[in-house]
């Protein structure tokens, strides 16, 4: 009579050569074919991992390298936001010359260039980018997008440069280019250039005619000669001014002065036209419509 097992399971120790890995490695010991397999497995398994980790780094690494030249933007972008004119400037330039601007889409490498232009024309040290000024020149002409915004502000440029000529050149076309837009109150800023070069040159008559074309295309904010006055005087007081001081000083000054006078004594003349002209109505009616 056979004897009934009555035991209960013997838990399975953990730490005894028993269970499926002992097994597995207890096969492979003893078929040398499935020892080779298993070999292969483990091995492409630790393949799989180190490659795993290669390919994530070289992903993380071309990420990297694709958002230095959008970093590299954004931070010159901000300082020109901070007025760092100088400092902007060399971070355009830079980003410009290396390898990296090939790696931005046309817009973003609008902007740059667009960035690095507007940096050299508020500049302090603006002789430090005279390279650049050409550059920015000779890819506008050859890109034919002359928007006025960049004549502008190439103009600005050539004029803090000591380029008088080829400054006015591109304020003109600038000026031209608003006109033929209907942007006319835009259109000041090109006629304030072409009136601070007829300054710089001791053309008086000529600076006058200028000032009265801006009141024209902005009565708003130049009411009278006064408003011209005082614009011109807040100028002579700014860090930019300061380079065309030097440059221009046996002239500027003097020449300054004479504009002023012949501005105060303009208004003068108007004014009193305009009264003359009121009290003639004046009269008009009266004799018209007699009490």
């Amino acid at each position: 009579m056979k004897q009934k097992n009555n035991q209960s399971p013997t838990p399975q120790n953990p730490n005894s050569n028993s269970g499926l890995i002992f097994d597995v490695l207890y096969i492979a010991n003893k078929h040398q074919i499935i020892n080779v397999l298993t070999s292969l497995i483990v091995g492409a398994a630790a393949a799989f991992a180190t490659s795993y980790k290669f390919i994530q780094s070289e992903v993380n690494k071309v990420a990297e390298q694709r958002l230095v030249p959008y970093e590299r933007l954004l931070t010159g972008l901000n300082l020109n936001q901070g007025e760092e004119y100088q400092e902007a400037a060399k971070v355009f330039q830079d980003l410009i010359k290396s390898k990296d601007k090939t790696k931005l889409p046309e817009k973003p490498t609008e902007l740059a260039y667009d960035g690095l232009l507007f940096a050299i024309a508020n500049s302090d040290q603006i002789s430090e980018f005279q390279g650049s000024i050409k550059k920015i020149n000779d890819r506008m002409k050859e890109s034919g997008e002359e928007t006025p915004w960049r004549l502008h502000h190439l103009a600005w440029a050539l004029m803090r440069a000591g380029d008088l000529d080829g400054a006015k050149k591109y304020f003109t076309k600038a000026l031209d280019s608003y006109k033929s837009k209907r942007e006319y109150t835009a259109s000041v800023d090109p006629a304030r250039g072409l009136l601070f070069i007829a300054l710089f040159k001791n053309e008086v008559d000529e600076a006058i005619l200028l000032g009265q074309a801006i009141k024209d295309l902005r009565p708003s904010q130049y009411r009278t000669n006064y408003d011209l006055i005082a614009e011109i005087q807040e100028a002579r007081k700014s860090s930019t001014f300061d380079s065309f001081n030097a440059r221009y000083e046996k002239t500027l000054n003097a020449t300054i002065e004479l504009y002023i006078t012949r501005l105060i004594k303009s208004e003068h003349q108007e004014h009193q036209e305009h009264q003359e002209h009121q009290e003639h109505q004046e009269h008009q009616e009266h004799q018209e419509h007699p009490k």
